[in-house]
């Protein structure tokens, strides 16, 4: 590659690399390695020739995974009758001995090992691949491995969230990978609930770039082929990401259609587990939907998914249903709303729906903001930042804003700078505007006005740096 820079521009050689992985070539000499290599791909043939057989396949069939991925994929991919579960490990660790994997060990504390496959020796493995011929058998093997997992985890705001998350998290590439090809290519109906079930992982886990591209090519693709209920969720994961993204305006007459098409479709025409799916989709995108400040439309759908909570008989989603009534009555009056969440955030811990206590702080939260009780306020802020690291959610920038809002209304403006600094830079990191909530322009400034310009920054700071460790025990 150095040889070529007299010759080309840098960016010249990047394309080519990029177009190419293994094109690279001695220039000006014979190469003097005892076995003769001419190329980076005769290198990496070399190292392939010296492979076991169940190596060999691992290698190739490693290439419809992401460049990065966990023991847990890799298994999923590459086991079967030719090469049984309990030999793909040995297998991995061949292929690291002899430099065509790199061993990246384990993401997180407790999680599955990582390797990584480099560009060069990703081209080689998918070149055997298509050489093979089973490309098509092992991605749609990856896609149903990814497919299972999803709609494995458990129901949005239920026990098990955070570990779902952390699954999710530590495969999120291929993944995401996945959906993407199984969303493109005629989705079927159980990849479009699959899909369904990453849109609250996306939310709480302030990904930016994939809901948007994942949902579009989904809400494209499906076709009459879909089931009525699967075509309209395909609608409203794409709406509940655009409203979630302060653009709900886009997408308010998509939505009513597709809650308008729900139900049109009679109770016998699924099974009891679609229309629970729905149900839990109809309460994520509700909650988009609150998020983007359209609250017409959050009452529209939060209706429809208790007539569901009402048919399934559902006490978690009749519970969910019923804090869209506080929510959206807030304004009108913020203390009869407020005790009605509490009672509902009782009956939420009583039957480990995290999400609806979660709900139910926001809304008491919000009802104190309304009311002026600082310390009321910084109380329930920090019930709903406990039960946000309960469920596993890292997207706390609103309940940071109001928590700062409470401090200013408290009289302490150090404390509510650190949380708008903090807020700050994740609605930053996610392409966001802030401040979000109507008054906090107004707090800010009283906050300022309060401290020296030192003093300001300092606290400022602070809140960027605990923000972008995304540590929320540090709030707390």
């Amino acid at each position: 590659a150095a040889a070529l820079n007299p010759v080309l521009q840098l960016h010249e050689i990047a394309d080519h690399l990029t177009a190419h992985p293994m094109g690279l070539h001695p220039i000006g000499r014979r190469s003097r390695e005892p076995r003769g290599d001419t190329s980076l791909r005769d290198s990496i043939e070399w190292s392939h020739q010296l492979l076991t057989p169940d190596e060999r396949t691992v290698h190739r069939r490693l290439a419809v995974l992401s460049p990065e991925f966990s023991l847990d994929a890799a298994i999923a991919v590459c086991a079967d009758a030719e090469v049984r579960a309990d030999r793909v490990l040995p297998a991995l660790a061949g292929l690291a001995y002899r430099s065509l994997l790199d061993a990246l060990g384990p993401g997180r504390d407790g999680g599955p090992s990582r390797f990584h496959q480099l560009a060069p020796m990703r081209a080689h493995a998918a070149e055997q691949l298509s050489l093979d011929g089973e490309a098509a058998i092992v991605a749609e093997r990856r896609n149903g491995w990814a497919r299972a997992l999803l709609l494995s985890g458990p129901r949005p705001g239920r026990p098990g969230q955070a570990a779902f998350y952390q699954q999710i998290g530590d495969s999120h590439r291929t993944i995401t990978d996945s959906m993407f090809a199984a969303a493109g290519t005629g989705p079927c109906d159980q990849d479009v609930f699959a899909v369904a079930r990453l849109l609250p992982y996306w939310i709480d886990r302030m990904i930016p770039a994939d809901p948007l591209r994942i949902s579009t090519a989904l809400a494209r693709s499906v076709t009459d082929a879909n089931g009525p209920l699967a075509r309209a969720a395909a609608v409203l994961v794409r709406g509940a990401v655009l409203a979630a993204n302060q653009q709900a305006s886009v997408v308010h007459d998509e939505l009513l259609r597709a809650t308008a098409d729900i139900r049109q479709v009679s109770f016998d025409q699924a099974d009891a587990g679609c229309w629970t799916q729905i149900a839990d989709l109809l309460i994520v995108t509700a909650s988009c939907c609150w998020i983007g400040d359209d609250f017409e439309l959050t009452a529209t759908i939060a209706h429809l998914a208790d007539d569901h909570a009402n048919h399934l008989d559902d006490p978690d989603l009749r519970l969910c249903a019923a804090m869209f009534g506080c929510l959206t009555g807030l304004w009108e009056d913020p203390a009869s709303a407020a005790a009605t969440a509490t009672e509902l955030s009782a009956q939420s811990h009583a039957i480990g729906n995290d999400l609806t206590a979660l709900m139910a702080s926001v809304t008491c939260s919000i009802a104190a903001l309304l009311e002026g009780d600082g310390v009321v306020g910084l109380h329930w802020t920090a019930a709903a930042l406990r039960l946000q690291r309960t469920l596993g959610v890292r997207s706390i920038a609103d309940t940071l804003e109001t928590r700062g809002n409470h401090y200013v209304t408290a009289g302490q403006p150090v404390e509510a700078v650190r949380c708008y600094g903090a807020a700050h830079l994740q609605q930053y990191r996610q392409g966001r505007p802030w401040p979000h909530h109507p008054g906090t322009g107004r707090r800010l400034d009283a906050a300022r006005e309060a401290l020296s310009l030192k003093d300001f920054a300092n606290a400022w700071a602070e809140g960027e740096r605990i923000g972008a460790a995304d540590l929320i025990e540090d709030w707390l």
